[in-house]
């Protein structure tokens, strides 16, 4: 670069240090006192489109689940993507048209324990879209009971068969026209050999997940991506296989702010803006690039941001999360934070050498997709991890006066989804989808 050209340098923001992984932990069931744990099928997480495709999950060809009078509980989180016009099956045992199948539906207001055509059992509850509800079903050999939330609704007989050796979540076939296909999220589905109590119930929709550290398996499965090599897992890694220790993860701890200056001379005139860089998740601010970067805007809640450094590298810094190298601390680390875009924002004064040069503002790296806001204009966009962006701002910098630089930074498209390396599960496969958006992801997935 030209002596006689001032430019400022803004310093990586990358997202390849993200390798994440979801801890799908196992709910511990609640057994009596002086009995073992009993053996369960789950948890399974997943989310459908509404109209779409469901999941099947094989059960023991033989397994006393099965069986007519055999003891037997089912539960799950479950989110409805949209309010509930029609009844819709959402997890259980047997193929929907069986005579004898038996699964939990919810409707506009009811929730329903179906096991065939008259063979039902109603609770009125009130189940608002896009909030997580616990529902779950019990039969001790002869009554069967509901809950919601912790409580029971409604308990009563019903008429027994057996059921076929499939455990299905969201069904795509129906048993008549007047039900729907289920739409939303379901969470911690588990299917358990003996009546679980109302206490245990209650004890589990008392101590949910963390529905943002889940990997949700798509239920309505997308095209394939066409590769010539590994496209990576197409499902959350099976929770049998993951790492385990017996000690806690780390306490987060935040790191004092260095005392920098916000816009550091870096040669003859070339500045580096160094510090003052502040970060927040984009789906927490209503404004666009254009207000985000004009003075005046409010800026107080969003977070101080390491610059150099990852999205993730800011948050352990800030004490939001464990330092994920030591440990699995990266277990406490939420996949979806790979999956959002965040807004980066400097304010800073330009120097009174900058009047009457033409500026440069030059980018020299950001993984995966960037778009660039100074002083209220958009200056254009960068896309592809490393690949240096340049911008000329000579009429848009303001000498001696304060500006502000805003920028939104998108992770890769394709971020795939993680093995976590452990014995049962061994290192993983290399390659994986992200490799798409570029040849240095082929080792890197979310």
């Amino acid at each position: 670069m030209r002596s006689d050209s001032p430019a400022f340098r803004f310093f990586n923001t990358n997202w390849d240090d993200f390798n994440f992984s979801t801890c799908n932990r196992r709910r511990r069931l609640l057994a009596s006192a002086g009995h073992e744990r009993p053996s369960l099928y789950g948890p399974y997480n997943a989310v459908f489109l509404p109209d779409g495709d469901g999941l099947k999950k094989p059960l023991g060809k033989n397994d006393s689940v099965l069986l007519a009078d055999s003891p037997w509980s089912i539960y799950a989180w479950v989110k409805p993507a949209e309010a509930l016009k029609l009844p819709s099956l959402v997890a259980g045992l047997g193929d929907p048209e069986d005579e004898f199948s038996r699964y939990l539906a919810l409707s506009a207001q009811n929730l329903i324990l179906w096991m065939g055509k008259d063979n039902s059992l109603f609770a009125t509850v009130s189940l608002a879209p896009g909030k997580y509800h616990f529902i779950a079903a019990t039969f001790d050999g002869e009554e069967f009971r509901m809950y919601n939330d912790g409580a029971q609704v409604a308990s009563g007989k019903l008429d027994l068969g057996s059921s076929s050796p499939v455990l299905e979540i969201a069904p795509p076939f129906l048993p008549s026209p007047n039900f729907r296909h289920f739409g939303g999220s379901v969470a911690g589905l588990t299917v358990v050999r003996s009546a679980l109590s109302g206490d245990d119930l209650k004890q589990l929709f008392q101590k949910p997940e963390d529905f943002s550290k889940i990997e949700f398996e798509e239920g309505s499965k997308p095209w394939p991506v066409q590769t010539r090599g590994q496209a990576g897992y197409r499902a959350p890694q099976d929770p049998a296989t993951m790492p385990r220790s017996k000690g806690p993860f780390s306490v987060p701890a935040a790191k004092p702010l260095p005392a920098q200056e916000i816009l550091q001379a870096d040669g003859e005139s070339q500045w580096t803006l160094a510090a003052g860089w502040t970060m927040i998740p984009a789906p927490k601010v209503k404004a666009d690039g254009h207000t985000i970067s004009q003075a005046g805007f409010n800026a107080r809640d969003w977070m101080s941001a390491t610059v150099p450094g990852t999205v993730l590298t800011s948050m352990v810094d800030r004490g939001v999360y464990p330092d994920p190298d030591y440990g699995l601390n990266n277990l406490a680390i939420p996949e979806s934070l790979n999956r959002q875009d965040y807004w980066y924002r400097v304010e800073f004064h330009a120097p009174r050498t900058a009047r009457g040069c033409r500026l440069t503002l030059t980018f020299e790296g950001i993984n995966y997709h960037a778009d660039v806001w100074l002083n209220g204009q958009s200056l254009g966009s960068i896309t592809g991890a490393f690949i240096r962006g340049s911008f000329d701002v000579t009429d848009v910098v303001k000498p001696e006066k304060a500006n502000v630089l805003a920028v939104r930074v998108s992770p890769p498209p394709h971020p795939g989804i993680p093995q976590e390396q452990s014995i049962k599960g061994g290192p993983g496969e290399n390659g994986g989808i992200m490799c798409l958006d570029g040849p240095t992801f082929v080792a890197t997935e979310g």
